[in-house]
């Protein structure tokens, strides 16, 4: 299968993951919002199409020469990734407060001083 698919597919399925963990969130919280709801579609529909971009980029380099030849689909993906990731992460432990300060959920932490991640 051509790296491409494994591509398209991690980016659905985090940016997917991410939506649905930030709703299950939201619902158990009791501040489910229809313009957040269509605000996180929005990032999710922006994060597609950066990633589409930056697959359009990497074709078209194989048929002419737009000037650099390095392949930014993969760092477009592993971005989009981090990204929806920490975000996961953040709505996981919103869900399960057991979950968030577990050993498991620790590693993701930042260990930094000064408060910032």
């Amino acid at each position: 299968m051509d790296i491409v698919w494994y591509e398209i597919l991690a980016v659905i399925v985090f940016s997917g993951l991410d939506y649905v963990t930030g709703v299950v969130g939201a619902i158990m919280h009791g501040n489910l919002s229809s313009s957040k709801m269509r605000e996180g579609l929005g990032h999710k529909f922006a994060y597609v199409a950066t990633f589409f971009l930056a697959w359009f980029i990497d074709f078209e380099m194989n048929h002419i020469d737009l000037g650099f030849s390095v392949a930014i689909t993969p760092l477009v993906t592993t971005g989009i990734v981090l990204i929806e990731l920490s975000s996961i992460i953040e709505n996981i432990g919103e869900i399960n407060p057991e979950i968030k300060a577990s050993k498991l959920l620790q590693i993701f932490k930042s260990n930094r001083k000064d408060g910032t991640q």
